[in-house]
């Protein structure tokens, strides 16, 4: 017989419930339960909650990525970021323009001090011209090969 999870089990092992009290980030969870599009940050967590990979649930690509755990992470979004804007010589203003935020939302992303939602990350993906996969979680290559 299949292993049953309740929405609260899920929260809980993605991490959006924390405490003895089980206090719950309630923003993400109410973006999620009212269909709205979540931080890149909860997306790893959920993936990592239900055992899937964060590609896939993120971007629905349906590719096997042996290890995913150890693939797949949001350390060096940052550094990814500033270098693909960098690369293709766009100030932090003019991306921020771009992909309808304030320079200062992307110069937080840089420091590593705000994760973009998931439909953020993937305007400035598709600004900078890069993959949207290898932006937010370092897996595959920063170009899609053709």
């Amino acid at each position: 017989m299949g292993q049953h999870m309740t929405k609260t089990d899920l929260y809980v092992k993605a991490g959006l419930c924390r405490g003895p009290a089980r206090s719950v980030n309630t923003r993400i969870i109410a973006a999620l339960e009212a269909g709205t599009v979540p931080r890149l940050d909860a997306v790893h967590n959920l993936a990592q909650a239900l055992g899937v990979h964060p590609v896939w649930l993120a971007f629905g690509e349906d590719h096997k990525f042996p290890g995913w755990l150890a693939d797949a992470s949001l350390e060096g979004l940052a550094l990814r970021l500033r270098t693909a804007r960098e690369l293709v010589q766009l100030s932090q203003w003019e991306l921020a323009t771009q992909i309808g935020l304030h320079q200062p939302a992307i110069s937080l992303c840089e420091l590593g001090r705000k994760y973009l939602f998931l439909d953020q990350l993937l305007r400035c993906a598709e600004v900078l011209n890069v993959n949207p996969a290898w932006l937010a979680f370092s897996v595959g290559p920063m170009k899609d090969v053709m």
